[in-house]
């Protein structure tokens, strides 16, 4: 598959929605995250980031 076609979104960054996302980020998926309540969105998007640094610390994913 095309790096161009590894587009996803993500309706509601929620509990559900942040792990969704995360999951498809590991793939190196480029998602794209919403949510009508910014708070929540800025949340997951804050808590993605985290994630995704812990687990290329602990060598689970290549840094990109």
């Amino acid at each position: 598959m095309c790096p161009a076609e590894k587009i996803t979104a993500v309706i509601g960054a929620g509990t559900m929605g942040y792990g969704i996302a995360l999951g498809f980020a590991i793939g190196e998926w480029d998602v794209r995250l919403y949510d009508l309540d910014r708070a929540v969105l800025q949340s997951a998007e804050e808590r993605i980031a985290a994630s995704l640094e812990a687990l290329v610390d602990a060598d689970l994913v290549p840094a990109r």
